[in-house]
């Protein structure tokens, strides 16, 4: 699952592999699509277009083993700028869980067994439990959030085996905020998740950063989705998509930052012939991010709200 570092001893430096065809549709077809340039070490990373599905991914990128290293070393510190968990953190995670919780509630009227993957500080599994009454069971590599939730008393393993190994059951929901475009091979492991861990009738929630909202692009993003990829990722891995929310919460009420899809297994396979979209992609992305900082700069109050209070304010 998620992962590891760029500034690793020599014995674990990273090593680079080329993504031969998309991790979504497994097209060889693509185009280059935008360059990122690293301010830590000077590398540049790319991405792709796919011609066939219009998916954004990176290629080349790390190795499985680099980004094991990464994630277990550097990411914390590198992408949260502290070495501990931080008031900001907390308090988006917070407005985040809310935000999913009122969206999960419209869509999942009961739940016995919950699992959010890539727990971070526990925020959602603490929103789950207290609006269904249900357990809450955690899954988060970094070793900073893993302690911080022992000590609130949350159940979090740093993987999938680990819940083998503790043989766990089946789950009725399953989170996963800003975790798919992390992965590798992120239809796999939803087919994986469909499986061996979510009981037929249950549901899956996944939210990713928006291509035509957030600018998404960096090392640890191996995928870019807008809301046409985001529902082919979880149709062809046996998933019928139930919506896909646009919006900005908890930080925007302008700028449409992220992509929130609820889904459940599909009794029959869904999956249709990918639709051509690439064509427009780069376009709606030059205009996405156009309006992003366009209302960042005359609208700030509106296009950025202030950071959500731990707790709701009566």
């Amino acid at each position: 699952m998620i992962r590891q570092s760029l500034n690793v001893p020599p014995a674990v430096v990273p090593h680079w592999v080329e993504v031969l065809a998309c991790p979504i549709c497994g097209s060889g077809d693509w185009r280059p699509f935008e360059s990122l340039d690293s301010d830590s070490d000077g590398d540049r990373v790319d991405y792709r277009l796919c011609n066939n599905c219009g998916t954004v991914y990176q290629s080349p990128r790390m190795s499985e083993q680099a980004l094991d290293a990464y994630y277990l070393s550097d990411y914390v510190t590198e992408h949260q700028r502290a070495e501990s968990v931080t008031d900001k953190e907390l308090r988006v995670q917070a407005g985040r869980a809310r935000h999913l919780s009122s969206l999960i509630s419209r869509e999942v009227p009961a739940i016995s067994r919950h699992l959010d993957i890539g727990s971070s500080t526990g925020k959602l599994m603490e929103a789950v439990r207290q609006a269904y009454g249900c357990e809450s069971v955690g899954i988060e590599p970094a070793e900073i959030y893993r302690s911080y939730c022992a000590g609130k008393g949350l159940r979090v393993y740093p993987d999938v085996t680990g819940l083998s190994e503790a043989s766990e059951g089946r789950f009725d929901l399953i989170t996963m905020a800003h975790v798919m475009e992390h992965l590798a091979d992120p239809v796999g492991y939803l087919g994986e998740l469909r499986q061996r861990w979510l009981n037929p009738g249950g549901a899956l929630v996944a939210e990713v950063p928006n291509l035509f909202g957030h600018f998404c692009l960096e090392r640890p993003h191996l995928l870019c989705f807008h809301a046409a990829t985001l529902r082919r990722a979880l149709e062809v891995a046996g998933f019928r998509t139930l919506r896909v929310v646009r919006h900005g919460a908890p930080r925007s009420h302008l700028i449409p930052l992220y992509l929130t899809a609820i889904a459940k297994p599909a009794r029959e396979p869904t999956i249709g012939r990918a639709r051509s979209v690439a064509r427009g992609v780069q376009l709606r992305r030059r205009l996405g991010m156009a309006w992003h900082r366009l209302t960042s700069r005359l609208l700030p109050r509106w296009a950025w709200l202030p950071l959500p209070e731990l707790e709701r304010v009566p």
